[in-house]
């Protein structure tokens, strides 16, 4: 997780999940990322911004929508109300 700010308001950003035609979300957000690096100043001293560029680099390095133990993780994230 990259933070920026030091706000009482938090924002999560979580980019990629999965490779290939989702790879796009990954790139959306480390180029936010670079921006807000840059542009601190922009952000509100309110905020905290928080972001995730990607969740499984697994899965992106293996262009595979699972990571290196074959789990899914768009669809294993424990819940307590996930149902098939």
């Amino acid at each position: 997780v990259f933070t920026i700010g030091r706000g009482a308001n938090t924002i999560l950003l979580v980019g990629g999940v999965h490779a290939g035609v989702s790879r796009n979300s990954h790139d959306v957000a480390t180029e936010l990322l670079k921006y807000y690096a840059e542009n601190q100043d922009l952000i509100p001293d309110s905020v905290t911004l928080e972001i995730i560029t990607l969740v499984n680099p697994d899965g992106l390095t293996n262009n595979a929508q699972t990571n290196a133990n074959e789990v899914d993780l768009n669809r294993n994230w424990p819940t307590d109300d996930w149902t098939l």
